[in-house]
């Protein structure tokens, strides 16, 4: 199989309401050699037929300066948890410009699965996760 995935970004910032898991909105394909995007699907990544197993990774730039606050993030499959998920959680101290990555173990998929990335802080008020200049983005690469 030759190589194929999907980069996707976002054009504009997106605020994230504080105490609440967000789904992160992307509307910019930056490749799509996977066939996996889809316009009307803003949040998702779509498994393409043929594959049957992807690797996701993401990063998030957290606008603005955290102190003693956390940050999470995490991929869902089909809306849920999933075996080779994984979270990231961090407690901020003091920090500009937050920079969160995130790597799945490989996942096994069939036809029509989709994945997401969430985001949940809890500052105390909206924060934003900067969208323009490459700093945020989610792709998954099929490796069977």
């Amino acid at each position: 199989m030759s190589f194929r995935s999907t980069l996707v970004e976002m054009t504009s910032s997106l605020v994230i309401p504080t105490g609440t898991l967000t789904e992160v909105l992307w509307d910019v394909v930056v490749h799509d050699t996977a066939s996996a995007w889809q316009a009307d699907s803003v949040g998702l990544i779509l498994v393409p037929d043929n594959a049957a197993w992807v690797q996701l990774s993401a990063n998030l730039s957290w606008d603005g300066t955290l102190a003693s606050d956390d940050l999470w993030m995490e991929f869902r499959k089909n809306g849920a948890n999933f075996a080779g998920n994984c979270g990231f959680m961090r407690e901020s101290t003091a920090l500009t410009n937050e920079q969160s990555n995130l790597l799945s173990a490989p996942v096994q998929v069939t036809s029509g699965d989709y994945f997401s990335l969430h985001a949940w802080h809890n500052k105390g008020s909206d924060q934003n996760i900067r969208g323009p200049a490459n700093a945020t983005w989610f792709g998954m690469e099929l490796i069977q």
